[in-house]
């Protein structure tokens, strides 16, 4: 094989299904390798895949939980999607990022849309989100969306997020609260980020776009 392609409108993409999956590890902090882009830093997502649908046969990504499964799985704080970061809509109107460290793989991609969700005066916290915060968000209709975003598939919103416990056990569903204007603001900013690479439209002050043309 010497090389597999795949169109943006086809990479995840909406709607989708997503399964937090706890018993398994993306990444080891301690090695410090969990943040570096390694191929063993991806390939536990195609296991966490398989299982996501063994639970929900629609599952597409799997949201993966801290390098501490000795804790109390509530205790456990979010770290990324198996192959892509994680911001998190909240109904009070503020975004949720989840901060860099050694088991979340950097990227400009989610850097920018932070930018440009901060320039439009929508409030961002970059802060731990423990998995019983999600919980308890789920249950009490707090959670707007829950977004992967990375530079394949920019911003995509999940359509249904299934919460289970270290059992593998349905505990909770997360469907979008497509009225809330934050929903739509994800959609807007992904569509402007994605002009700004295609040309269409002007990054903000201080973010840089590189174009390279292959010949």
């Amino acid at each position: 094989i010497r090389a597999v392609t795949c169109m943006y409108d086809r990479y995840l993409g909406e709607p989708f299904t997503g399964v937090v999956i706890p018993n398994l590890i993306r990444a080891v902090g301690a090695n410090g390798t969990g943040c570096l882009k390694l191929g063993v830093n991806y390939s536990m997502s195609i296991k966490a895949i398989d299982e996501a649908k063994s639970i929900t046969p629609e599952a597409a990504a799997v949201l993966f939980l801290d390098d501490k499964p000795y804790l109390p799985i509530e205790q456990r704080e979010i770290t990324e999607w198996d192959s892509s970061c994680c911001l998190l809509a909240l109904q009070d109107g503020t975004i949720v990022k989840i901060p860099e460290s050694k088991l979340i793989l950097p990227s400009v991609t989610i850097k920018g849309m932070v930018a440009i969700l901060r320039s439009q005066k929508v409030k961002v916290e970059e802060r731990p989100f423990i998995f019983g915060e999600l919980l308890d968000r789920v249950k009490k209709n707090e959670l707007v969306a829950v977004a992967s975003v990375g530079t394949a598939g920019i911003l995509n919103r999940a359509e249904k997020l299934v919460l289970v416990d270290n059992s593998l056990k349905i505990i909770a569903q997360h469907l979008p609260v497509k009225t809330h204007p934050l929903y739509d603001r994800l959609k807007e900013v992904r569509d402007y980020y994605w002009d700004v690479y295609r040309g269409k439209a002007e990054p903000l002050p201080g973010l840089k776009v590189f174009r390279y043309e292959i010949g």
